[in-house]
């Protein structure tokens, strides 16, 4: 029964996953740079005020959540955004995943604390993260009445926590990175949204699961101010709006200079909707119809939506079988993981459209994921047995996982499968792993090297195979 509550941790928390500017010390606030604040005796309240920045006029906040506790990385990312389009960002070390009972309470105080430091626009109130931090974001979002909008990297949103009953429910804005693990959770998200009419927009990047380029978070904040402005609730000039429209048409020609042309294409889409005050709807169309003349187009779309409805069931089969596998830890089973890991490969891996290619990366590094989060939840020595399997599945996602394959034989060890330690022993040194002394001192590991045949493995590839 603790194995089972134990893997039911190890599966909310993988859901819950995943250049600096140094800030300044805190004397009184000061704008264009990054700065710190006692938020309370523990922690710090690490904040941006752009450089135009008036304390007799009122300016909209974003609070952004790491889910390290990173407030220093928080800020910055959004430090060029909130200079160029006018935001206070404000974030804390204290706020990080875990309890969320305490995030609400030291979101409370990170939020007082800014309102008594700055003058802060009642209605024009947002809130931000990346992975786990963006999931605080929209739950804290999904409680309060006063956030207007959310900024979501790295994660999808839970239906429970949007304000459907509200007349002008909280904006959600969602990116992923097209390698990002948790990218078709993401994508389920913009299903759901779409199919409820909600307010929400998803730009999609290019890159794994971290907080997105400075360029993505600007159009975000962008986007957010011009859908704040067509509600009513945030004031912005003739000349700002379409200054706004022009950087946006600029990213949408660098989306298709990259070849990205489905997302060039819903980005167009999305600006007629948002946009649609400026009259500049024969504009979008005219460049949504250059799009969908742009060669490869089509083929693209195609790919884009099979690769969508494929890839959740990949995941569904693979993360239910897998946290199965690992909560028995039969090593029988991992024929069936090395199969499909082969098929993912020969199918996707060696796809000639990268869009596969980059669908196998996310399957493989959210498999990898699991069984990352096993190794750090399960108990030694009682889950020796779940620790082996684990340890050995994660050779077959990366052969040069040599931390894997190290703890493949330490665990064998220990269950005194010395036959599958010097097998895995073997695969280390067959895929080219040259600390021998650290292979020698592992811990652990005594009782094997003592065997001669772990000599000869190691005289196999040509070490000395003394003791």
């Amino acid at each position: 029964m603790r194995l089972k509550k134990e893997l039911h941790s190890i599966f909310w928390s993988v859901l819950m996953l995943f250049p600096l500017v140094l800030p300044a010390q805190d004397g009184a606030a000061q704008a264009g740079e990054i700065r710190t604040a006692p938020l309370d005796s523990l922690f710090t309240m690490t904040y941006y005020l752009p450089s135009q920045y008036d304390s007799s006029a009122s300016w909209p906040v974003i609070f952004v959540f790491d889910p390290s506790g990173r407030g220093d990385v928080a800020v910055d990312r959004f430090r060029t955004a909130a200079e160029k389009y006018g935001y206070i960002v404000a974030a804390s070390d204290g706020i990080m995943n875990g309890s969320y009972q305490r995030n609400y309470q030291r979101a409370r105080t990170l939020f007082e604390k800014a309102k008594t430091k700055f003058h802060l626009d009642s209605i024009n109130q947002f809130t931000a993260g990346f992975s786990g931090g963006a999931r605080l974001a929209s739950a804290i979002a999904g409680l309060s009445k006063n956030i207007r909008g959310v900024l979501s990297a790295g994660a999808g949103v839970n239906s429970r926590y949007l304000a459907v009953d509200q007349i002008e429910p909280f904006v959600f804005i969602g990116m992923a990175g097209d390698k990002d693990f948790n990218f078709a959770e993401v994508k389920a998200s913009e299903v759901l949204l779409r199919s409820i009419k909600y307010p929400h927009e998803m730009i999609w990047f290019e890159g794994e699961h971290d907080w997105p380029p400075y360029e993505v978070i600007e159009k975000a904040v962008r986007d957010l101010s011009v859908r704040m402005h067509s509600r009513g609730q945030q004031k912005r000039s003739a000349e700002e709006l379409n200054v706004m429209y022009n950087e946006e048409i600029a990213y949408n020609q660098k989306l298709r200079q990259e070849g990205n042309m489905v997302w060039a294409y819903e980005n167009l889409e999305k600006m007629r909707s948002w946009y649609g005050f400026l009259d500049k709807d024969r504009d979008l169309k005219d460049e949504m119809k250059e799009v969908k003349r742009l060669k490869g187009f089509r083929s693209q779309r195609s790919d884009l939506d099979y690769i969508d409805e494929i890839e959740q069931l990949y995941l569904q089969e693979y993360l239910k079988f897998l946290m199965d596998d690992i909560g028995v830890g039969e090593l029988e089973a991992l024929g069936y993981w090395d199969q499909e890991l082969k098929h993912i490969e020969k199918s996707f891996v060696d796809h000639k459209e990268e869009a596969y290619r980059k669908m196998a990366f996310r399957i493989i590094a959210m498999l990898r994921l699991v069984g990352d989060k096993a190794n750090k939840e399960l108990k030694e020595p009682e889950h020796f047995k779940q620790l082996l399997f684990t340890n050995i599945f994660l050779t077959l996602t990366d052969k040069k996982d040599y931390d894997a394959y190290l703890e493949s034989v330490r665990f064998a060890v220990a269950l005194g499968e010395y036959e599958i330690a010097l097998y895995y022993t073997d695969k280390l040194l067959e895929n080219e792993f040259k600390d021998i002394e650290r292979l020698r001192n592992y811990p652990g590991i005594t009782l094997l090297r003592i065997q001669p045949e772990f000599g000869e493995v190691l005289e196999k590839y040509g070490f000395d195979p003394r003791f």
